[in-house]
């Protein structure tokens, strides 16, 4: 019940950036894997915020479904939301994600988190790391 009123508030074009925003990162805190489609779709919202924290929340979730829409989400228009997605790439350690963050680590830009390009290095390390223990 709760996920499906979550989804609803994720999936309604009619309410508030911010309830949409909160929906996406209680998506994420939940951990279900029905969270991982519509927190994909509001990674093309209209707000920057409902998109990074949809990009957060993915990560949280740790779905190998996501690995392909937050390397999309390298190429948000919003450096927010590209650290955001590099950070959640990080995460899912998925070894697709490699090529995408080399790239990333030309993103000059600045975010209230930091460089694109220092969180593209760290999730690339990250990686680097989990393959090498396995």
């Amino acid at each position: 019940m709760v996920i499906l009123l979550l989804y609803y508030g994720i999936s309604t074009e009619d309410e508030s950036s911010g309830v949409r925003g909160w929906t996406a990162g209680a998506l994420g805190e939940i951990g279900s894997e029905k969270a991982v489609d519509p927190l994909i779709r509001a990674l093309a919202d209209e707000d920057r915020n409902v998109r990074g924290r949809a990009a957060s929340a993915l990560g949280r979730l740790k779905s190998e479904k996501a690995v392909d829409p937050l390397i999309a989400a390298l190429k948000d228009k919003d450096s927010g939301v590209r650290w955001r997605a590099a950070f959640a790439l990080g995460g899912l350690k998925s070894k697709k994600a490699v090529d995408p963050l080399t790239q990333a680590l030309e993103d000059e830009s600045e975010t209230i988190f930091g460089k694109v390009k220092d969180r593209a290095f760290d999730s690339l390390e990250k990686i680097s790391r989990s393959s090498r223990s396995i």
